[in-house]
């Protein structure tokens, strides 16, 4: 009897091992196949050879804060918003490193710093997404950093427990050559609005709380001699966060000298828009992300900002 069920629950682990490993292998094929979401933005970034003037990088504060279209409307440029939820330095400079090695290098590149940038990386925010593009050797790196990615290469049956609805959406349409909302990251070349509400905090003041390992710094200066070298003018922004304001100790201090000394080093010009009190509470989703409304507007400055320092720069040139 008891041999009996031993055989019974070996062959149902089994089964149950086997169908859920198709299962992971058609999620993966389905998110590499997908023409909308962040699925189709990571392939895009990784593979595409789509030719653009400026490139925006970064975290969420790239992602849901420029609007790529709205920003060619002002400049008269063609740009891509490449930002990545959750990005920190390590991602970002995957991110970069592996759009310039398939695009040509754009004219412009703009790279986001969040006060969380130069945080110690030690796991990915929203690791799943990656799992399909693991066989990739730019990404094998990555490891290091969050250990779960190689869960699903080797154990698939585990790997498979890790994708969201969304990522299994994403592959259901892709399956089935749904077609993709239009309102989908796709067609507004990487941008993904956050909801038109507006933030119901009660917070009044928000004093930024930095915290920083020096080597990422060491690795922004690496990454920002590496696009230079590739004829690209780095610019830094940073996006506001609602009613922040500067904060005055140590450690502040010394990020924010650091991050001068590589600004001087590759000539890079600083947005800075943390602690701009001129957004509105109704320019929020949250306490750190701008609604649709407030992406529009922080748009409108970086492009215009842009535009009067690039004539600047251009007229100095020809003096």
């Amino acid at each position: 009897m008891l041999k009996r069920f031993f055989i019974q629950l070996t062959i149902v682990i089994v089964v149950a091992g086997i169908f859920s490993s198709l299962y992971y292998l058609s999620i993966c094929h389905g998110l590499r196949h997908a023409k909308e979401g962040v699925p189709a933005k990571l392939d895009y970034i990784f593979y595409d050879t789509t030719k653009y003037d400026v490139l925006f990088v970064g975290s969420s504060r790239v992602l849901r804060n420029i609007n790529p279209i709205l920003f060619d409307s002002i400049s008269g440029l063609h740009s891509y918003n490449a930002g990545i939820d959750g990005a920190n330095c390590t991602l970002i400079d995957l991110m970069i490193r592996k759009f310039l090695k398939s695009h040509t290098p754009p004219r412009y590149l703009f790279i986001n710093l969040d006060i969380y940038t130069f945080e110690k990386d030690t796991s990915f925010f929203f690791y799943p997404q990656f799992l399909t593009y693991m066989d990739d050797p730019d990404l094998q790196r990555m490891k290091q950093r969050e250990p779960n990615l190689t869960t699903g290469s080797r154990y698939p049956f585990i790997g498979v427990s890790y994708f969201n609805d969304y990522l299994k959406e994403v592959a259901f349409y892709t399956h089935f050559n749904l077609c993709p909302p239009a309102d989908s990251l796709y067609l507004r070349r990487g941008f993904m609005p956050a909801r038109d509400t507006a933030y119901h905090g009660t917070d009044e003041s928000h004093p930024l709380n930095y915290a920083f390992v020096p080597d990422r710094v060491r690795r922004l200066d690496e990454l920002c001699s590496f696009c230079k070298q590739n004829g690209c003018r780095i610019f830094f922004i940073m996006a506001p966060i609602y009613r922040s304001t500067d904060s005055d100790t140590g450690v502040a201090k010394e990020l924010h000298a650091q991050l001068r000394s590589v600004e001087s080093k590759y000539d890079i010009r600083e947005f800075n828009h943390y602690t701009d009190r001129t957004f509105p509470k109704n320019e929020f989703m949250n306490l750190s992300h701008l609604n649709y409304k407030g992406a529009d507007r922080y748009t409108r400055l970086i492009a215009d900002s842009f535009m009067v320092l690039n004539g600047q720069i251009r007229g100095h040139d020809l003096h």
